[in-house]
């Protein structure tokens, strides 16, 4: 099973369930990567989301 990053412009956009620790999807789930990206970067900027 896989869930989407609903971050515009992830990079990644699909993850499998069990590689992010989840056991059923979320509506509006957003990765790791993409939540450190907007905190580090600040709401509304149009940067694409990095993994590193």
């Amino acid at each position: 099973q896989i869930i989407i990053c609903r971050q515009r412009g992830c990079e990644t956009l699909w993850y499998h369930l069990s590689c992010v620790g989840l056991d059923h999807g979320i509506d509006d789930w957003v990765c790791d990567p993409c939540k450190s990206a907007e905190k580090s970067r600040g709401r509304g900027s149009k940067q694409r989301c990095r993994l590193t």
